[in-house]
């Protein structure tokens, strides 16, 4: 083996990219494999770059080289581990020891409160704490692209957005139109302006996010059959579309100029539940069906209709057994996840498309309704415990552990910024928040605090803050600290604050899907804060 091959494996690990002739997934394991095959072929000079090169992407920086081997530096850097604190680190890495863990370490040992942030610094504990409690369900709960604004979609026909950075305070409460059963799925544009919903009607909505004005704008999709739910909606990269994905089976693309809808595509077998673009400057987008597929579009070469055919598809993603709930991207363009009613996440690399007729293998998709979770004994138990797999399955990676019931179920990478994308985390029916390790597919983290199922999560893009969306109808916080003293402290002061800040029912009662306000005075007595 060459020098260039074994630093294009090691770059593989570092950089995320893959040479051609490396197909396989890389992990340590693989790696170790290697080096210790071929590690004496390569001469002094080429270990001791391997090494300082390593030793950059792990946090370490300036000084002599460290004593740690070359395996264990791939080790730490696989677990997002530094043997030392970079300048770099010091941005946003609190003051704390970090840990080098050794080869022989069990992933299993370790969680994610231990690896929050890039570089693996420790943190002591978990602090848990509701923020919001509102008298219905919960759909959707995102931080802005800042992180200075979280949105709160609501069954009681509310959004409601609140300033993070000025102690949660409702910023503007939006009384949602056209509702019919629930707010389903809410989406900012990239500029963070504009904030569009949906819900089973023929119409999504428009909305801005400041209070500057009060635009909320009907957007008729003109939808080939009555009833109709658009489940997933997303803001084109540059902002002049929103791309939906519906109950018809069809994609369809509404321009924002012309104020019109241009394109209303067959895209699946079944309902469309979630629809995404690859990274925030592409033309790529992928979408996921309860036909169990996940398919990949290129919004350059769609045909303005197509009723009975699917045509304009790039490519599909075979893999699933049974429907799709929710995908996201990694925003670099080549990987994203998919969440699935078969009980699992599995991780896509877009360059592996598969060449086989997606019709010919969906097979369990009418076969299941995952509101109803079957008896031990059912073969579809075995299935959603992981007994079978697909036979022409092109996933890289499939991760278990979390349960998916009742409702669309979201996840997500960790962020960029923090982690590194080095983490997955999705919500759960069982009423938690699981995190994944990508690499390894380990559950990293379980966090609970809730009464019933989680539906979405969001990460903050520049802290260690997770903030649950439940069907308890809370949102809460999850954030590592760094002193036992500091929780301490927050709970005696929230059991304070519970005696001030209570919901009043006779002000503002809550009932759960048909319940309509017709008052314009936006109440604060509907949420409260701990």
């Amino acid at each position: 083996m060459s020098n260039r091959i074994l630093l294009n494996l090691i770059s593989q690990l570092i950089y995320g990219v893959e040479e051609e002739e490396y197909t396989d997934p890389l992990t340590y394991d693989y790696l170790e494999k290697v080096i210790d095959e071929k590690i004496d072929e390569v001469d002094d000079e080429w270990k001791y770059e391997l090494k300082r090169e390593i030793e950059k992407k792990t946090g370490y920086s300036g000084g002599n080289t460290c004593n740690a081997s070359l395996l264990e530096l791939i080790r730490n850097r696989e677990l997002g581990i530094s043997t030392k604190r970079s300048k770099l680190a010091h941005t946003y890495i609190p003051k704390q020891n970090c840990v080098t863990v050794p080869i022989s370490s069990n992933i299993q040992t370790l969680k994610a409160s231990d690896l929050y942030y890039r570089n693996g610094c420790v943190s002591k504990r978990v602090k848990r704490r509701p923020i919001i409690q509102l008298n219905s369900q919960i759909f959707c709960g995102q931080f802005s692209k800042s992180g200075d604004v979280f949105m709160s979609a609501c069954q009681d026909k509310y959004i409601r957005l609140f300033d993070v950075n000025n102690n949660w305070k409702l910023k503007k409460k939006i009384k949602a139109h056209s509702i019919s059963w629930s707010i389903i799925d809410t989406a900012y544009s990239n500029d963070q302006n504009f904030l569009v919903y949906s819900s089973w009607s023929p119409k999504i909505h428009l909305c801005n996010v400041s209070n500057e004005s009060n635009l909320h704008q009907p957007l008729d999709l003109l939808p080939l059959f009555g009833r109709f739910c658009v489940f997933s909606l997303q803001f084109s990269p540059n902002t002049t579309e929103i791309l939906c994905g519906a109950s018809d089976r069809h994609l369809y693309l509404y321009n924002l100029a012309t104020e019109a809808r241009t394109h209303c595509i067959k895209a699946h077998q079944d309902d469309i539940n979630t629809v995404c673009y690859l990274d925030d400057t592409s033309n790529i987008f992928v979408s996921g069906s309860d036909d169990t597929l996940c398919r990949i579009w290129d919004r350059r070469v769609l045909s303005a209709e197509s009723d009975n055919e699917i045509t304009d598809s790039v490519g599909s993603f075979i893999g699933h057994l049974y429907g799709v709930t929710h995908v996201s991207s990694k925003n670099d363009g080549r990987y994203f996840i998919s969440n699935s009613k078969d009980q699992s996440i599995k991780l896509w690399d877009i360059r592996k498309l598969s060449d086989i007729n997606p019709d010919d293998i969906c097979i369990h998709h009418n076969s299941f309704d995952y509101r109803q979770k079957p008896n031990s004994e059912d073969h579809t138990f075995k299935i959603l415990q992981g007994h079978y797999r697909h036979k022409d399955d092109q996933s890289i990676m499939t991760y278990r552990g979390h349960s998916v019931f009742h409702t669309l179920i979201r996840s997500y990478f960790s962020p960029e910024t923090t982690t590194g994308g080095r983490y997955i985390y999705t919500g759960s029916f069982d009423n938690s928040i699981y995190i994944y390790d990508v690499l390894t597919g380990e559950i990293v983290e379980k966090l609970t605090n809730h009464d019933a199922l989680i539906r979405d999560v969001s990460w903050h893009p520049y802290s260690s803050e997770i903030i649950s969306t439940s069907w308890d109808g809370t949102h809460r916080s999850f954030v590592y600290v760094d002193s036992t003293e500091e929780i301490e402290n927050d709970e005696n002061n929230n059991n304070n604050n519970n005696n001030k800040n209570t919901d009043d029912s006779d002000n503002d009662e809550h009932q759960y899907v048909y319940y309509d306000d017709d008052s314009d005075e936006d109440s604060d007595e509907d949420y409260r804060y701990y």
